[in-house]
């Protein structure tokens, strides 16, 4: 009875694990563009951006966002979506590893790549919350969404103090979010398995991917 009652037990585990995992990868989806408008002033200051650069610096997420819509659906047909998302959550890590070193064109091509990155990751994870917890998807749903704001938020509500108390200035404040990326995508090796693409979910739609709703 004993490897009967062990097997539910080890199910609801690994539920639990993919929820954790898939709340981490929603929690970075955020900070990596709520972070530059408490900074941009002093990027500024420290970089010689003019006002234009710095419309085109706030305005380029919105660009390859739309880039990433339209690389989801033909990454999902070869990959499969659960691998995808890894591939989400690594390059949105090494945007904001690229944007700690410091300078104009780091911070311009770090950008990018992590919008790329929460773009792939922000249409896939809708479709995969409701293939993997069908029985709870409103609850799973909520939860995602309110994962998603607490990020926005803990990435604009931080961004000023982080950088004060680093000594790197506005590049370390940026790189630091690297962090919590990285763990998410960890996290997220075990359920980054290859899936035939009739099995995968239809993507979110180019809409999951506007900033900031989601």
């Amino acid at each position: 009875m004993t490897p009967n009652r062990a097997a539910p037990s080890r199910a609801t585990s690994g539920r639990l694990l993919l929820g954790v995992a898939l709340m981490l990868v929603a929690f970075n989806l955020r900070p990596a563009l709520s972070t530059v408008g408490p900074l941009l002033a002093t990027i500024r200051d420290g970089t010689g951006l003019s006002a234009g650069g710095a419309a085109i610096l706030t305005t380029l997420p919105v660009l390859c966002l739309g880039i990433a819509c339209a690389l989801a659906a033909p990454l999902i047909r070869r990959i499969g979506p659960d691998l995808a998302v890894l591939a989400g959550s690594t390059i949105l890590a090494a945007g904001l590893t690229l944007r700690g070193l410091g300078g104009l064109v780091p911070l311009f091509a770090g950008t990018a790549l992590a919008a790329i990155g929460i773009g792939l990751d922000n249409v896939l994870l809708p479709a995969l919350v409701k293939r993997d917890f069908a029985a709870s998807g409103g609850l799973m749903t909520g939860l995602y969404t309110m994962t998603l704001c607490l990020g926005a938020a803990a990435g604009a509500g931080a961004a000023v103090p982080v950088e004060h108390a680093l000594a790197g200035g506005w590049p370390s404040a940026l790189a630091i979010w690297s962090l919590p990326a990285l763990a998410a995508a960890f996290l997220w090796i075990p359920f980054a398995r290859r899936t035939a693409s009739s099995a995968a979910p239809p993507p979110g739609g180019c809409s999951a991917a506007r900033w900031p709703g989601g």
